[in-house]
């Protein structure tokens, strides 16, 4: 059974946490004020990301160099969603459930998302990337990032799972994290044949101090992530939209959470930015490994690997209606289909401690160049923790591809 959000906390905590929270967007805003004279239009970068159920909007600034001949560049990001999202413990020991009802398990939020940061290049690539003329754009090799976060969960509706429990994050709270992390990068720029090539290592770290938060929850996160492309074939590199081609694509994260109150809204993703971007949501496990339910084996530790095949169908352009400022015209599209095999394990979850999952499938998509995917995928579940049988069937939709 759902219930609607009937219990407001009380306005003392959140009003600090807003207060400690403003504080630090005045100094940022002071900083931006400060280096503001100096912008000018070929120096903005403008990011749009659709998210499940929301979108998120990056404004990117590169004002000068801090780190001699590299770049300095400045994000600004907003964000707002609705999430649906499963608690699959039980509501009085905190245990996971080996058995569960959806109903009971169901909880939907609507989530106002912000972010201020600074990405810093520190060595150039050594070589450039990507086969002859072709317009790959290399980005630095080795990057330190920094950012301030804000997160406002507001509960819409709440299984009996979630809404009996004690957890003080249960009707929502305001989140204020800071994440830092080195990423070293060999992945080109997508293509007009949608193809990649390289790979992606980063490591990040996510704090939420107590005095920050507008409930009593906090954590700590470290997440490795790494990623790899290789096209495989295509069948005319000269054209300059695509017919044919073929990318196999891998992904793999490693997860630590850890705390005295971790928030059940944390324990349910997969941390750092190369993933999904600053304000992506990753689910982890269930989720991440495709067939298993968003929710489930929300551990403190997490591990998922995922390999793709990706094959490219031919591409087509459609042309803008209206002109849009910042925006292409016209839209440069690929349509394809792939194959995939999922895999994850977890530990240090109360009632199920350890186990692995894996899943296989197919699924279709059709990506616009620059602005995102649509993916439709059909998930055949092999081997896994309780409650799932071998050979049970799942389809489900993402807005993006997986990785």
């Amino acid at each position: 059974m759902l219930h609607s959000e009937a219990t407001a906390h009380s306005q003392g905590p959140i009003k600090s946490s807003g207060r400690k929270a403003l504080k630090v967007l005045l100094i940022a805003g002071a900083a931006l004020s400060f280096l503001a004279p100096g912008l000018r239009a070929e120096d903005l970068q403008v990011v749009p990301s659709p998210h499940k159920w929301g979108a998120e909007i990056d404004l990117g600034w590169s004002p000068g160099a801090l780190w001699p001949g590299r770049e300095t560049r400045l994000w600004l990001g907003l964000e707002g969603s609705y999430k649906s999202w499963q608690y699959f413990r039980d509501p009085s020991s905190g245990r996971a459930l080996s058995s569960a009802d959806s109903g009971d398990a169901a909880a939907s939020e609507a989530i106002g998302l912000w972010f201020l940061g600074l990405e810093q290049g520190l060595l150039p690539q050594p070589t450039e990337l990507g086969p002859g003329a072709r317009p790959w754009d290399d980005p630095d090799l080795l990057e330190a990032f920094a950012y301030y976060r804000g997160i406002k969960f507001s509960t819409l509706s709440s299984g009996s799972y979630l809404a009996d429990s004690s957890l003080p994050e249960r009707d929502g709270y305001l989140e204020t994290a800071f994440l830092g992390g080195l990423s070293l990068d060999r992945v080109t720029e997508v293509d007009s044949h949608d193809l990649k090539e390289g790979y992606l290592l980063e490591a990040s770290g996510t704090l939420a101090p107590r005095s920050l938060q507008s409930v009593d929850a906090s954590y700590r996160r470290a997440t490795f992530i790494a990623q790899g492309f290789l096209p495989l074939w295509d069948s005319a590199p000269e054209s300059r939209l695509n017919r044919l081609s073929l990318l196999a694509g891998v992904n793999a994260a490693v997860d630590r959470l850890w705390g005295e109150s971790v928030p059940a809204q944390e324990r349910q993703v997969i941390g750092g930015r190369a993933w999904d971007g600053v304000g992506g949501f990753v689910e982890g496990l269930g989720g991440a490994v495709r067939g298993a339910e968003d929710g489930r084996f929300d551990a403190d530790l997490k591990a998922v690997a995922n390999l793709e095949l990706r094959l490219n169908l031919p591409g087509f352009e459609v042309g803008s209606p209206v002109e849009v400022p910042l925006f292409d015209k016209p839209f440069s599209c690929v349509p394809g289909i792939l194959a995939y095999v999922d895999a994850g394990a977890w530990n240090g979850l109360p009632g199920d401690e350890s186990g692995a999952l894996l899943s296989v499938g197919l699924g279709a998509y059709m990506t616009v160049l620059k602005y995102g995917s649509l993916s439709i995928y059909n998930d055949y579940w092999l081997a896994g923790g309780s409650p799932y049988e071998s050979g049970s069937f799942r389809w489900h939709m993402e807005l993006g591809m997986h990785f």
